[in-house]
Formats: structure tokens, sequence, C-alpha cells
């Protein structure tokens, strides 16, 4: 489904769930008589019927079959890429991210026009009924013993599934890095690499299998987006090269040592004012089109005010100017010492003013200014925040002591 909007880029997503709708069905909204409101629904096929349901929510059905027959084809869910799973998972909410209403009543669904639904791409052409079920429909009082509702098995964005279905479960990569490859599913195929934002891909998210990620693979950092939303339980980084990082989820001990540095920090911030705090889920967007994820992070409250709501919902386009990472004991993988270095080194070129690598093992602190080669302290049993965070002081001793 695809809508062009005023600035000409376009909105899409894959419809992943739908209900069918016939005259002689006594749920169809045409089943009793033809009226001005339903009028739609008799009209010739290939146009959106659209109705109020409640009096509150607008829902938007394609007219299908022939004319002067009430068929129709409710949309139920579909699945967009860079947004929540959830984000359009109910025809309500279909309705409402596409920002359809009654004007759209009798559209019809061509490409010249503002909304269309796209021809299935060729990739998704050998699905069979093992990708779809095939149930009941929900929300009605009649004919509920028609199977009539069809949805993606593998999709998240599903308003409802039926009791016992679950949605595929997504393997987690067990390489770090960009060495070897990643279980992930990707809104792309990877053919489509050269999209870029705007451009509406050939193959999305919930469409295909699993595939497994070459280790050369470069992504832009709308692909990147698009991927981080299919595959929300991954902890990914992408670097300025366009690869891709997975980030080994943490362990508990670095798990509590950087709560209770957030809490220091997230203090400091509320009495101080002017600044906002950002946890290790915040990804940024550099200017060297990296996307990274500091541990702990504090940006100016008036840098991140003038960001747009969209840039705000996105990764940050900017650095912040203070990051800090957590070092881990081991000498392997994305958050040991010398690849958390390579990190500390990127934040530098791309503007942060300090950054803090914390070594709880050594109960050391790699210092790292805006410029300039970093300085290790030993033996710190607190950190100032100098003259850029006038009045910042982190005690360490019991977040070593974890």
């Amino acid at each position: 489904m695809v809508k062009r909007q005023p600035d000409g880029k376009l909105l899409w997503g894959v419809l992943v769930e739908t209900e069918a709708y016939s005259q002689d069905d006594p749920a169809c909204h045409g089943h009793r008589r033809r009226t001005p409101s339903n009028e739609t629904l008799f009209g010739e096929p290939g146009r959106f019927y659209v109705y109020v349901s409640y009096g509150i929510h607008h829902c938007v059905n394609v007219v299908t079959g022939r004319a002067d027959w009430a068929n129709g084809v409710l949309l139920r869910a579909v699945t967009m890429p860079g947004e929540p799973e959830r984000l359009a998972a109910g025809p309500a909410l279909l309705a409402r991210c596409f920002g359809i209403d009654r004007s759209h009543d009798a559209q019809l669904l061509h490409p010249e026009r503002e909304l269309w639904i796209a021809p299935r791409p060729p990739e998704l052409a050998a699905l069979g009924a093992v990708d779809l079920v095939q149930t009941s429909r929900i929300g009605i009082s009649q004919g509920q013993d028609l199977s009539w509702r069809w949805y993606w098995r593998a999709s998240r964005s599903v308003s409802r599934r039926i009791r016992g279905d679950r949605p595929l479960r997504r393997s987690r990569g067990a390489s770090a890095g960009c060495k070897g490859s990643l279980h992930l599913q990707i809104p792309f195929t990877v053919e489509d690499m050269d999209v870029r934002a705007g451009a509406m891909p050939v193959a999305l998210a919930d469409a295909l299998a699993p595939l497994q990620l070459p280790a050369d693979l470069c992504l832009s950092p709308e692909q990147f987006a698009a991927v981080c939303a299919a595959n929300p339980e991954a902890v990914l980084e992408l670097d300025a090269a366009g690869h891709l990082i997975h980030m080994t989820p943490t362990g508990g001990e670095a798990g509590a040592r950087n709560s209770r540095l957030l809490m220091r920090l997230l203090a400091w911030a509320d009495q101080t004012g002017g600044w906002q705090l950002f946890d290790s889920s915040t990804g940024f967007r550099l200017p060297d089109g990296s996307v990274l994820s500091p541990d702990a992070s504090l940006l100016r409250l008036e840098r991140w005010q003038a960001l747009t709501p969209e840039q705000r919902r996105s990764f940050p386009p900017l650095c912040p100017e203070l990051v800090v990472e957590l070092a881990s004991p081991s000498d392997q993988g994305p958050r040991a010492l010398n690849a958390l270095r390579r990190k500390m080194v990127a934040y530098q070129a791309n503007g942060a003013q300090l950054g803090w690598l914390l070594i709880p093992e050594q109960q050391a602190v790699e210092i790292w200014p805006a410029a300039g080669e970093p300085h290790r302290m030993a033996a710190v049993t607190h950190l100032d925040g100098g003259e850029l965070l006038p009045g910042l002081r982190v005690e360490l001793q019991d977040i070593w002591q974890i």
C-alpha cells in the first residue's frame, strides 16, 4: 500500500492482514440494502470504500467483484518500514497511519492518484498456503463461521492471531562486529540495496524468510532503520562504511553498572536543567553516516528541541556532547576494550566534546577530549564533568564493586 505525500515522498507498507465481505454475507454492509453511505461498495471494482466505525474510526476497503453487487476486502493491517511493528496493526490504525478518511471514498486505486496498492513483487509469487493463515473474521456479530480472513503467519503486525499461533521467532546472529553473518529479517532484497529514502523497495520485512547477511553487505542509514524495525530483538549498530555491527546483549553486571551510571547522570541533568539524557537503546546518526549507541549520553536540550518530531522518533542526526561506554571483561566482541576505543575515535571525529570509557575490571577510565589523545586514569573513585558539565560528579566506587 502506497501513499504519495505532499512533498512527493512515498509512505508505504506491506499489507499483512485482510478480510473479505460479499453481499450474501450477513456481515457485509450491503447485505440488507443499498444506501448512500454504502453506494461505493456497489460500484465498479478497484476503488476504495471508506466508512466510519462507531462514529470515530475510519476503515478502508477495496471494492472487488463486479458492479451492482456489494463485494469488498477490508484492509486490516500493514507492516511499515522503520516504524513500530504494531503501528498499523488494525483497520483504524492503518487508516490513521495513511491519513485515510471519507474523502478517499470511491477514489480509484491508481499510481496517478494519491493512494494506491502496488502489484505483488515477483519475489512473493511463490508463497503458498504455508505462509498464510486463513481463519474466521473478527469484530463482527454475524457471519462468524466464514473463514474469510487471511494474514501473513510470519508478520508481527497482524491485529489478532488465532489461538496458539505465534509469529516466527527471530534468530540472533552468533557472530560479532562485521564478521560472519547475521540471521535477520530484512525489509528489501539484496538486489535492492541501492534503494534510498523516498523509493519503494521490491520486498519488505515480513514478506521474506530470514536471510543470511553477507559480511560485505553495506546499508544506507535509511535501510539500517528499516532493518532495526524488522528486528526489534536484535541489538545493532552501523559503521561509517555501512556495515552492520551486531551488539551482543549485556550481562547482568554490565547492565547493573549502566543502570547506576544512568541514575547519577539523570539526577544531575534534572537538577541542572538544559540537558537530555539517553540510554544505550538510543542510536545516533552521526555526520559520517554511522549509527552508534553509547551506553549513556548527554545532549544539550536546545539541540534536542531543535530536531523535528520525525528526527526525534528516528535516529537523532547528531552526536551528543558526552558519550559513555562501559567495557566488557572479554577481549573479543563489539563490547571489548579495543572495539570500544574504535567507537570513541568515531565519537570524537563526529563532534563529541567529552568521552568516558569505563573499564570496571581495572577500575580505570579513559578520558577522551574533543580532540587529541585520550588519557587514562587508574584507581578512579569519581568523575567530574569539568567545564562542559559543571557540577557533575559521578561516584564510581559502587559501580566498580558490582
